[in-house]
């Protein structure tokens, strides 16, 4: 059996064989990957379980527009450490050194464009969403079973453009990284234009990590330990065969 597949007739490398190379590539390497996951999580964790705490035992209206608010900014700040991340993910496609503190890279290079990134994603996402938001409130201040029927199948039809919207710039992080002289729309224009073709496969190969999170959970979480660093290297992987076919 061959061991390294060639791409098919339109240019797709089977999901098997990007997880086989993200396998090998951290082969005596899954230290830094992983701990460096598990650091951004912790930071993640303790800068926000302050404002978690406050919405503990009956909180005001102001303690819950604070943490809410707060919590926000937090997940903004998140997609630095994820731009992190991805350099380490990317360095070893490349055959580099991955290095623990790339984690934190961001903060000192330009760290606006992964804020901006998060939040002009937000806004595209959000558009799709505002007949269901609509819907919803009215279902809520009308409390009748019929409006909250519509309002359910209204959010399940919202699902589809979201799914749409993620795969369509899945690759915005990646580019980030890889084009740092690039404007933000630029990356979320070739993000588009990558995964033309590719958004299937992308949502093939992340259904095909399903069975390794169920097994994460059922481990208490320790699987996700393993399994993000891997998954992590195989979008990485996805990514990297992307850019050679264009």
């Amino acid at each position: 059996m061959d061991s390294n597949p060639v791409p098919d007739s339109i240019g797709h490398v089977p999901s098997k064989e990007l997880k086989r190379r993200a396998r090998d590539t951290l082969t005596s390497r899954y230290t830094v990957p992983m701990t460096a996951y598990v650091l951004s999580q912790m930071i993640v964790m303790l800068i926000s379980l302050p404002f978690e705490s406050a919405l503990q035992n009956h909180p005001s209206v102001f303690q819950l527009v604070t943490s809410g608010l707060a919590m926000f900014i937090i997940l903004l700040l998140s997609n630095v450490l994820t731009g992190g991340l991805v350099y380490i993910h990317l360095n070893l496609t490349h055959g580099k050194a991955a290095v623990l503190t790339d984690v934190l890279r961001y903060f000192s290079r330009s760290p606006e464009r992964f804020v901006l990134s998060d939040l002009l994603f937000t806004g595209i996402s959000l558009l799709p969403m505002l007949p269901a938001i609509a819907i919803t409130i009215i279902a809520v201040l009308r409390n009748t079973t019929i409006l909250y029927t519509i309002t359910a199948i209204a959010w399940i039809i919202t699902l589809i453009p979201l799914f749409s919207i993620t795969l369509r710039y899945a690759l915005t992080n990646y580019l980030l990284v890889e084009e740092p002289e690039a404007g933000i729309t630029d990356v979320f224009c070739k993000s588009r234009r990558l995964m033309e073709g590719h958004k299937m496969e992308l949502f093939f190969l992340s259904l095909s990590f399903i069975g390794m999170y169920l097994l994460s959970i059922l481990s208490v979480g320790i699987g996700f330990l393993w399994v993000i660093p891997y998954r992590n290297q195989t979008l990485a992987e996805f990514y990297r065969n992307i850019r050679k076919e264009t």
